[in-house]
């Protein structure tokens, strides 16, 4: 029995104007009522997720599938899945990839997050001189994981996708689907609902134009206070 299967997910496109990227939502076979949205990417929590498989010494990465992707929350907690790497890719490879992302998508993403556990505390100081070494860098982080990884992926993963929050990027749809139709029946291919899980549990939405405006008067309301009770008024 699948937990999945009948969840559908929504189709988009991340697109670059200019120097700027956007999110397009459009309608597909099961969601015809899908209105047609842009979404700026400026506007959007982003993270990056990795969950690699040949961080184990007793791993093989020609037959341990790596799962590399960047996501994105919007306002109203809708969940986009804009960009991709997932294969038997070496340690070196996925390094090659993680500054692949980070250099298409910049300034965008917030930080770069995997599971904490003995080998991916490896990693991440791999990274580290990985990054002095190209003079690039960025913020990555490990996400604590007090559960199985089945027990997360349902509880993070499957309330987005039982709500129908879930959204997919060309190129980014097959892998995902595959493992969302099987899952959790095959506990050996859930890579990239695990990365996708990881990613989730680590996205914030962002606020509203009103929440930012309501913050800001608060803010200057507060300063003004403050002013005037230190000028004993």
């Amino acid at each position: 029995m699948t937990d999945f299967y009948s969840c559908d997910t929504k189709d988009c496109e991340i697109v670059c104007d200019g120097d700027r990227w956007f999110i397009l939502t459009f309608p597909s076979d099961n969601f015809p009522e899908e209105k047609r949205r842009k979404i700026p990417l400026a506007a959007c929590d982003v993270v990056m997720a990795l969950d690699p498989a040949a961080t184990d010494k007793q791993s093989n990465p020609k037959t341990c599938r790596s799962s590399l992707g960047i996501w994105a929350m919007d306002v109203d907690a809708n969940v986009y899945r804009i960009w991709e790497r997932v294969g038997f890719y070496s340690l070196n490879d996925i390094f090659d990839q993680i500054f692949e992302g980070h250099k298409l998508f910049k300034v965008y993403i917030r930080k770069t997050v995997f599971e904490k556990n003995a080998f991916q505390k490896v990693i991440k100081g791999l990274l580290t001189t990985e990054m002095e070494k190209r003079d690039y860098y960025f913020y990555c982080d490990g996400v604590q994981n007090n559960s199985d990884k089945i027990v997360r992926i349902r509880n993070v993963l499957g309330t987005k996708l039982m709500k129908q929050k879930v959204y997919l990027g060309r190129g980014c749809a097959i892998n995902f689907i595959e493992e969302k139709n099987i899952f959790p029946m095959n506990k050996y291919r859930v890579d990239v609902l695990d990365e996708s899980s990881i990613a989730l549990s680590d996205l914030v939405k962002p606020l509203t134009e009103e929440q930012v405006t309501e913050y800001e008067e608060q803010e200057v309301d507060y300063l003004r206070n403050v002013s005037d009770n230190a000028v004993g008024y």
